[in-house]
């Protein structure tokens, strides 16, 4: 029953939202898959096309079938390091039809693939362009008698390593990778000098070079805590204790 309920989840979110999944589409669930099996590691999922059903023609369209495959937290993330397809692809030969097994453990314990993981994350960097998290936001302040600009940019404690991990797969690649909320975030995008730009819509566009990037994911980590970036005078960074809800909105755990 549990693959029942999960895919009745997702049905609401779909139907409260307005928001359809698509093959590449992946989600951390915070917690196990099946709440009746607490102790299994798959604890995300990832959709891609059914390798049996496909896609067909009808009178009314095309139809595509999507399956949910179940991933480990290690495996998810490498799709964010690298690429949902790819990853999939190096999965395939050990996850037959990609069906979703409670009892398997990590695939990337195999050093063959994490091999491969390694070296196509490597090569070809992340295929993320963005990440929606619980706690993501800025705000500026003036303060000393120069009335100096200063922003702080505010994450959440259980996703800032996992942020930190995708800049240093996106930046480097001469890619941008927005950090959204509900209510805005902040756009990373590389650059030759540490710029903030107030672009609108809850939106800050921060410019990092290489040496303020590597500042910047150092101190993306799941402690909470305030932290000068010496590269770039104008930013803070905070880190903030996250709270973990189940789907009735009970905390269930804190992470920082």
């Amino acid at each position: 029953m549990w693959a029942l309920n999960f895919l009745q989840n997702l049905a609401r979110y779909v139907f409260t939202s307005g928001n359809p999944f698509a093959p590449g589409h992946h989600l951390d669930l915070n917690g196990p898959i099946s709440e009746a099996s607490p102790e299994t590691r798959v604890r995300a999922a990832v959709f891609a096309e059914d390798p049996e059903l496909g896609a067909i023609d009808t009178p009314h369209g095309r139809v595509r079938f999507l399956q949910v495959v179940g991933l480990t937290i290690d495996e998810y993330a490498a799709i964010e390091r690298w690429h949902a397809e790819r990853l999939l692809e190096t999965l395939a030969p050990k996850l037959p039809l990609l069906v979703t097994d409670l009892d398997r453990g990590s695939l990337t314990d195999d050093p063959a693939v994490a091999a491969a993981i390694e070296e196509g994350a490597r090569r070809e960097g992340s295929a993320t362009g963005g990440l929606f998290v619980a706690e993501a936001g800025w705000r500026t302040e003036r303060s000393g008698w120069a009335r100096t600009k200063r922003t702080t940019l505010t994450f959440g404690a259980n996703a800032a390593a996992r942020i930190g991990r995708v800049l240093n797969a996106r930046l480097p690649f001469g890619r941008s990778l927005v950090v959204a909320a509900r209510d805005g975030g902040v756009e990373f995008r590389p650059g030759a000098q540490a710029t903030v730009r107030d672009v609108g819509g809850g939106m800050l566009e921060v410019q990092l070079p290489p040496a303020v990037l590597d500042e910047l994911t150092e101190v993306l980590r799941p402690v909470a805590g305030s932290h000068h970036l010496a590269g770039a005078s104008e930013l803070t960074v905070e880190i903030v204790r996250s709270r973990i809800r189940d789907q009735d909105g009970n905390v269930v755990a804190e992470v920082g």
